[in-house]
């Protein structure tokens, strides 16, 4: 819990050099301020080590893939207490054995990650995070299909059903409606210029697929409140 140093970030490199206990939040809030982030969001309020030992994904998985993705070197201490390192700094390299993705989601069983590099991305220009409502889980899944189908490939596809939906409602008052058999959070980011484009056309397949209504966040309080529910 005290290896918790973010011990170097490279922007013009792509990468940052940590110990397992930083919180992601807190290496994004840094990364921020230089246009960058670190895309695995498992939601919860998790530590890069631990996103290691459980190959972490999250909201942000069907564009960006999970934690696997974004390991590029380990320090590792062994059972017996010797210290090894996996990987390299080298963003193409296909030599020898991929070390570091036998241990990411290993849970702790074959040693101990201490130092961490990590790759990280240029945050995007803009986002548009919209709220499908259905009265149909199946309608919302086949939503799900159909947009990746037509090649578009939104940041973020999660779906609550009913059930979900009203514990929330219950706990925080998101504003999901309660009668929906399902809701559907759909989240596309990018260059400012065509992602208007994107966002209608993604609104279009869900109404074609039986989509009650769907409404577009129009400021970050009410995106922030769809995902502080989720």
């Amino acid at each position: 819990s005290q290896m918790n140093r973010i011990i170097e970030i490279r922007e013009e490199d792509f990468q940052a050099d940590v110990e397992p206990g930083v919180v992601y939040q807190d290496l994004n809030q840094k990364l921020k301020y230089k246009g960058l982030f670190f895309p695995p969001d498992p939601g919860a309020r998790a530590t890069i080590g631990g996103m290691i030992a459980n190959n972490a994904s999250g909201v942000q998985t069907v564009k960006y893939g999970a934690t696997k993705d974004y390991v590029m070197k380990l320090t590792v201490v062994m059972p017996r207490g010797n210290i090894i390192h996996t990987g390299c700094k080298a963003h193409k390299s296909s030599s020898g054995y991929d070390l570091s993705r036998l241990f990411v989601g290993s849970e702790g069983t074959l040693g101990v990650v201490t130092e961490i590099t990590v790759r990280i991305l240029p945050l995007s220009e803009s986002i548009i995070t919209m709220l499908g409502t259905y009265d149909s889980i199946a309608d919302a899944a086949i939503s799900v299909s159909d947009i990746i189908s037509a090649g578009i490939l939104p940041t973020t596809l999660e779906m609550m059903d009913a059930m979900i939906i009203k514990a929330v409602e219950d706990s925080y008052a998101c504003g999901y409606p309660r009668d929906a058999a399902a809701v559907l959070i759909i989240e596309v980011e990018g260059p400012a210029a065509g992602l208007k484009e994107q966002a209608v056309r993604i609104q279009q397949i869900c109404m074609q697929t039986n989509c009650r209504e769907i409404q577009e966040a129009k400021n970050n309080e009410e995106r922030n409140l769809l995902w502080q529910g989720r």
